[in-house]
């Protein structure tokens, strides 16, 4: 444990002046979380992933995309569910599931976070713009770094 700890510790070091590698690795990370987010996948898990402790893994993190990666996995999730609920005939807590979250309540939580309204909010809206043949047009809602 000890010595897994010190090459943790030494890699961290030797990347940290090589911002090249740096970016590398938030990208492999980054491809991850899109490979992986319908699972149940924590920071730790993705930091592993990449060789890093989590702690600098949040850091180097955030600090090349501008958001946690916990948020940014969140962000990734919502997305997902996003396109369900417009494409599929799924029930949300179907989709909740689907798209990595262990219970509804938890996913109305963070979508009503990322998108200003519930998912049943969002499917009706949604659903009243195409049989109203509005153009649907989206603009990136504010999202808490």
């Amino acid at each position: 444990m000890l010595i897994s700890r010190a090459l943790k510790m030494e890699w961290e070091s030797s990347i940290k002046d090589k911002s090249p590698k740096l970016k590398e690795l938030i990208q492999i990370a980054v491809k991850y979380i899109h490979n992986n987010f319908e699972r149940d996948i924590s920071l730790a898990d993705i930091a592993k992933f990449v060789f890093l402790s989590p702690s600098y893994f949040a850091r180097a993190f955030k600090e090349e995309t501008g958001v946690s990666p916990i948020n940014y996995l969140l962000k990734v999730r919502v997305e997902r569910a996003k396109e369900l609920i417009v494409e599929s005939n799924l029930k949300i807590s179907d989709i909740a599931l689907s798209v990595g979250f262990s219970n509804q309540q938890r996913f109305n939580e963070i979508f009503k976070k990322y998108t200003g309204m519930t998912p049943t909010q969002y499917k009706k809206k949604m659903l009243s713009n195409i049989t109203s043949g509005h153009r649907i047009v989206e603009y990136p809602s504010r999202q808490n770094k």
